[in-house]
Protein backbone atom coordinates (compact mmCIF):
# COMPACT_ATOMS: atom_id res chain seq x y z
CA UNK A 1 0.00 0.00 0.00
CA UNK A 2 1.52 3.23 -1.47
CA UNK A 3 1.55 6.12 1.23
CA UNK A 4 2.09 8.69 -2.00
CA UNK A 5 -0.34 11.39 -2.34
CA UNK A 6 -3.00 12.08 -5.04
CA UNK A 7 -3.18 14.97 -7.50
CA UNK A 8 -5.04 15.89 -9.96
CA UNK A 9 -3.52 18.06 -12.99
CA UNK A 10 -5.20 21.86 -12.96
CA UNK A 11 -4.84 21.77 -16.86
CA UNK A 12 -5.73 18.37 -17.84
CA UNK A 13 -7.65 16.92 -14.90
CA UNK A 14 -5.33 13.49 -15.31
CA UNK A 15 -5.03 12.15 -11.47
CA UNK A 16 -2.17 11.29 -10.63
CA UNK A 17 0.50 9.87 -7.37
CA UNK A 18 3.75 11.05 -6.38
CA UNK A 19 5.63 14.44 -6.89
CA UNK A 20 8.84 13.25 -8.72
CA UNK A 21 10.19 16.06 -10.23
CA UNK A 22 12.00 14.90 -13.43
CA UNK A 23 13.81 18.23 -14.58
CA UNK A 24 17.33 18.74 -14.81
CA UNK A 25 16.86 21.45 -11.74
CA UNK A 26 19.44 21.36 -9.31
CA UNK A 27 16.72 21.43 -6.26
CA UNK A 28 14.49 18.26 -7.64
CA UNK A 29 14.71 16.39 -4.92
CA UNK A 30 13.50 19.06 -2.18
CA UNK A 31 10.86 21.47 -4.08
CA UNK A 32 7.70 21.75 -4.07
CA UNK A 33 6.84 21.54 -7.73
CA UNK A 34 4.55 18.89 -8.95
CA UNK A 35 4.56 17.94 -12.55
CA UNK A 36 1.68 16.24 -14.56
CA UNK A 37 3.30 12.90 -15.94
CA UNK A 38 -0.18 13.12 -19.12
CA UNK A 39 1.11 16.57 -20.02
CA UNK A 40 3.87 17.61 -18.20
CA UNK A 41 1.70 20.89 -16.50
CA UNK A 42 4.12 22.05 -13.22
CA UNK A 43 2.91 23.82 -10.90
CA UNK A 44 3.69 24.23 -7.02
CA UNK A 45 2.52 21.72 -4.53
CA UNK A 46 -0.43 23.47 -1.93
CA UNK A 47 -0.52 22.49 1.58
CA UNK A 48 -3.72 20.28 2.93
CA UNK A 49 -4.77 22.90 5.18
CA UNK A 50 -5.29 24.93 1.25
CA UNK A 51 -6.36 21.73 -0.56
CA UNK A 52 -9.12 21.20 2.49
CA UNK A 53 -10.12 25.21 2.58
CA UNK A 54 -10.78 25.51 -1.25
CA UNK A 55 -13.18 22.48 -0.91
CA UNK A 56 -14.77 24.35 1.69
CA UNK A 57 -14.99 27.45 -0.53
CA UNK A 58 -15.98 25.47 -3.46
CA UNK A 59 -18.81 23.47 -1.60
CA UNK A 60 -22.79 24.56 -1.96
CA UNK A 61 -25.01 25.01 0.53
CA UNK A 62 -25.95 21.93 2.41
CA UNK A 63 -29.10 22.38 2.73
CA UNK A 64 -31.89 24.85 0.59
CA UNK A 65 -33.80 27.31 2.05
CA UNK A 66 -37.31 26.83 0.41
CA UNK A 67 -38.43 24.17 -1.09
CA UNK A 68 -38.51 24.07 -5.04
CA UNK A 69 -36.84 27.73 -5.19
CA UNK A 70 -33.22 26.31 -6.25
CA UNK A 71 -33.08 22.89 -8.37
CA UNK A 72 -30.78 21.26 -10.18
CA UNK A 73 -30.45 22.34 -13.80
CA UNK A 74 -31.43 18.61 -14.82
CA UNK A 75 -34.92 19.54 -13.16
CA UNK A 76 -35.97 22.90 -15.91
CA UNK A 77 -37.73 22.43 -18.53
CA UNK A 78 -36.79 22.20 -21.90
CA UNK A 79 -36.60 26.28 -23.19
CA UNK A 80 -36.40 27.71 -20.00
CA UNK A 81 -34.16 30.05 -18.66
CA UNK A 82 -32.69 30.86 -15.28
CA UNK A 83 -29.62 32.30 -13.56
CA UNK A 84 -27.22 29.77 -11.67
CA UNK A 85 -27.32 29.92 -7.96
CA UNK A 86 -24.44 27.38 -7.30
CA UNK A 87 -22.19 24.73 -8.72
CA UNK A 88 -21.15 21.77 -6.57
CA UNK A 89 -18.64 20.15 -8.40
CA UNK A 90 -16.33 16.70 -7.78
CA UNK A 91 -13.65 18.40 -8.79
CA UNK A 92 -11.87 21.88 -9.77
CA UNK A 93 -10.99 21.18 -12.76
CA UNK A 94 -14.39 20.88 -13.65
CA UNK A 95 -15.55 23.78 -11.90
CA UNK A 96 -12.95 25.78 -14.71
CA UNK A 97 -14.00 24.34 -17.53
CA UNK A 98 -18.05 24.96 -16.97
CA UNK A 99 -16.58 28.52 -16.34
CA UNK A 100 -14.60 28.42 -19.10
CA UNK A 101 -17.94 28.15 -21.36
CA UNK A 102 -19.35 30.92 -19.74
CA UNK A 103 -21.34 28.87 -16.51
CA UNK A 104 -20.47 30.24 -13.27
CA UNK A 105 -22.00 31.11 -10.52
CA UNK A 106 -24.78 34.55 -11.49
CA UNK A 107 -24.81 33.53 -15.20
CA UNK A 108 -28.01 32.98 -17.07
CA UNK A 109 -28.49 29.70 -18.62
CA UNK A 110 -30.86 27.84 -21.00
CA UNK A 111 -31.79 24.37 -21.33
CA UNK A 112 -32.22 23.55 -24.60
CA UNK A 113 -32.23 19.36 -24.17
CA UNK A 114 -32.32 16.92 -21.57
CA UNK A 115 -31.93 13.97 -24.28
CA UNK A 116 -29.40 12.42 -25.33
CA UNK A 117 -27.50 14.53 -23.51
CA UNK A 118 -28.14 17.81 -21.36
CA UNK A 119 -27.40 20.69 -23.67
CA UNK A 120 -27.21 24.40 -21.79
CA UNK A 121 -26.91 27.79 -23.82
CA UNK A 122 -25.21 30.28 -21.72
CA UNK A 123 -24.61 33.44 -24.05
CA UNK A 124 -23.16 32.55 -27.57
CA UNK A 125 -21.91 29.36 -26.40
CA UNK A 126 -23.83 26.01 -25.81
CA UNK A 127 -22.56 22.96 -24.44
CA UNK A 128 -23.85 19.34 -24.20
CA UNK A 129 -23.15 17.57 -20.70
CA UNK A 130 -23.65 14.54 -18.91
CA UNK A 131 -26.15 14.17 -16.37
CA UNK A 132 -24.23 14.12 -13.80
CA UNK A 133 -22.32 17.25 -14.23
CA UNK A 134 -26.00 18.38 -14.29
CA UNK A 135 -27.10 17.48 -11.38
CA UNK A 136 -24.14 19.57 -9.76
CA UNK A 137 -25.43 22.63 -11.70
CA UNK A 138 -28.36 24.50 -9.45
CA UNK A 139 -30.32 27.14 -10.82
CA UNK A 140 -32.56 29.83 -9.41
CA UNK A 141 -35.89 28.23 -10.31
CA UNK A 142 -37.73 31.79 -11.58
CA UNK A 143 -40.65 29.65 -12.74
CA UNK A 144 -41.84 27.22 -10.38
CA UNK A 145 -44.65 25.70 -12.89
CA UNK A 146 -42.23 22.73 -13.93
Amino acid sequence: MSNERTYECPLCGTDFAGTECRSSCPMSRGCAMVRCPHCGYEYVESGRFADMLRRWIRRGPEKIAEDGEIIPVAEMRVGSSAPVAYITPSSPARLNRLASYGIAAGSDVRLIAKRPAVVLACGSSSIAIEDDVAREIYVRNTNPAA
